[in-house]
């Protein structure tokens, strides 16, 4: 399907409100995953699950069928009015639909608005069969086709980028379980659960709680305390120092792991699955993760220096929340992401800003940056997590269900490692033969700023300060992104794995009392 270049009437292009767009996104984002459903691109379990897989690709679906429908130029989209419903939730009404635009669109979501423009011309360029690929890859499927363009890999990503900025807002998180719900309604079952089942299946996802300042808690909904569904306990970690310093620690990542025959075999994503090359190190590790300190009735909160800091620096005193032998390794891994948090906070300052402004931003932008930060200093050489107080959590102590977390934080570190790498050699050439104005912004910088400040921020940037025709997600001034998008996919991987992590609720337990602080600290 190709674009008409119809003009957008006049009377839409005045600015909508974001309520007007919110409401019209999730009556269309709960179309959206019907029509998934209907074409078999996400089935019963998958809309039920809380996994982070759902969370992203159904927004992701979303901002694909609103391409498909585009036909303006430059794009636009219909959202439905909406009128409220008896379970006090927007439904459409019978008015015209809104016409959103980058005229129309609100400033808050312009940057979103920029890059899925940008996808509308290569998605109806696309023949069907890869335009259904596509989906099928938003939704973490494999596609059928072989030999895909490269650039339907840089189309993905930009719209997973977009469906991750979506997903940490708090009022897509408050309503995506209705949204799910609606979509498990509708249509006939679509697994063996769903057609077994005497009762309707349930959407099981619940929103992390809110990072609302705690003087709003008393007062705000979003700001109140919940109380979160039990989970299984997995079996105690039995935590043990290191023999060796920290400082000797190599940093190259054969993951030629041998399973015991006892463990249960471990289910993976297709996003979990990287190559496992070996690297050498690029750096040496800064220092091994201290545990954030917690709140103590009548203490100030205050942050305390590492306890195994490289450069010998005094430990810092005893905390309430030292991890016992007996602690479940998810805790051990949550703590030390935690800590690394608090050194992403102390040399971010446009994060710390944040935390005044937009709290759930913030938040997410220090998680995915601290999982950057664990995935290249805190990994051993077989692929365990060297973190607070200098222990290690190795790959046979933890559960299989956890094992493809710890898989991806590892491959992580190592493609983080191979991209500087790579970068390194290129501009070391563009030296050679004096071309050094083409070497442009490293890789992984780019996918720094991508998790600092969200997909779409370097476009809006990059029109107020050139005329230039590049409007890619991830290019800076002086360079071009690649076709495929790999530093916005990358960006992704960190994001998605950092959601993962954080809608597990031993990770939701410890959120909204570690985020205030660190909030009371900078």
């Amino acid at each position: 399907m190709n674009a008409h270049s119809n003009p957008i009437p006049s009377p839409y292009e005045a600015r909508l409100s974001e309520q007007q767009v919110i409401d019209g996104f999730h009556v269309f984002l709960s179309s959206a995953l019907g029509q998934a459903k209907a074409e078999r691109l996400l089935d019963d379990d998958t809309l039920a699950s809380a996994q982070a897989d759902v969370v992203i690709g159904g927004p992701a679906l979303c901002l694909f069928f609103g391409a498909l429908r585009s036909v303006t130029e430059p794009p636009s989209v219909p959202i439905p009015q909406t009128a409220p419903s008896a379970n006090g939730l927007p439904t459409k009404s019978g008015a015209p639909p809104l016409i959103l635009s980058q005229a129309s669109c609100p400033e808050q979501f312009l940057p979103f608005m920029r890059v899925w423009s940008s996808t509308v011309p290569k998605i109806q360029a696309l023949a069907p069969e890869y335009q259904h690929d596509l989906a099928r890859i938003l939704c973490e499927r494999p596609p059928l086709q072989s030999n895909l363009p490269p650039e339907i890999m840089g189309i993905a990503a930009d719209l997973r980028a977009v469906a991750i900025e979506i997903g940490q807002r708090r009022s897509f998180q408050e309503r995506y379980s209705s949204d799910l719900q609606a979509a498990l309604d509708s249509g006939a079952p679509t697994s063996a659960t769903s057609a077994s089942s005497p009762s309707r299946i349930r959407a099981n996802f619940v929103p992390p709680p809110s990072y609302e300042a705690s003087s709003d808690a008393g007062t705000s909904p979003a700001g109140s305390h919940r109380s979160l569904p039990p989970s299984p306990i997995p079996p105690a970690l039995p935590l043990h120092p290191d023999p060796l310093p920290h400082r000797h620690r190599p940093h190259e990542l054969p993951l030629s792991i041998a399973t015991s025959s006892s463990h249960q075999p471990v289910e993976y994503s297709p996003s979990l699955l990287s190559p496992t090359q070996p690297l050498q190190p690029r750096r040496p590790s800064r220092r091994t993760p201290s545990p954030i300190p917690m709140p103590v009735a009548g203490s100030s909160h205050r942050r305390t220096p590492s306890a195994a800091s490289s450069n010998g620096g005094t430990s810092s005193p005893a905390s309430p929340n030292l991890l016992p032998n007996t602690d479940p390794p998810v805790v051990f891994i949550r703590e030390t992401l935690y800590s690394a948090i608090a050194d992403v906070l102390s040399n971010a300052p446009r994060i710390r800003a944040m935390l005044k402004r937009d709290r759930t931003r913030a938040y997410f932008a220090a998680v995915g940056l601290a999982v950057l930060q664990v995935s290249l200093e805190c990994i051993t050489p077989s692929g365990g997590v060297r973190g607070i107080l200098n222990r290690e959590l190795t790959l046979a102590m933890c559960p299989p269900h956890y094992r493809p977390l710890m898989f991806e934080l590892a491959s992580i570190g190592r493609d983080a490692r191979s991209a500087d790498e790579e970068d390194t050699q290129r501009a070391l050439k563009l030296l050679e033969r004096g071309q050094d104005d083409k070497i442009g912004t490293p890789r992984m910088d780019r996918v720094r700023r991508v998790l600092e400040l969200g997909v779409g921020y370097e476009d809006a940037q990059r029109e107020a300060a050139t005329e230039s025709e590049v409007s890619d997600t991830e290019a800076e001034y002086t360079g071009r992104r690649s076709v495929e998008g790999r530093a916005v996919q990358m960006a992704n991987r960190i994001n998605a794995l950092a959601l993962r992590m954080t809608l597990l609720p031993e990770f939701q337990q410890r959120q909204e009392q570690v985020f205030k602080v660190l909030e009371s600290v900078y």
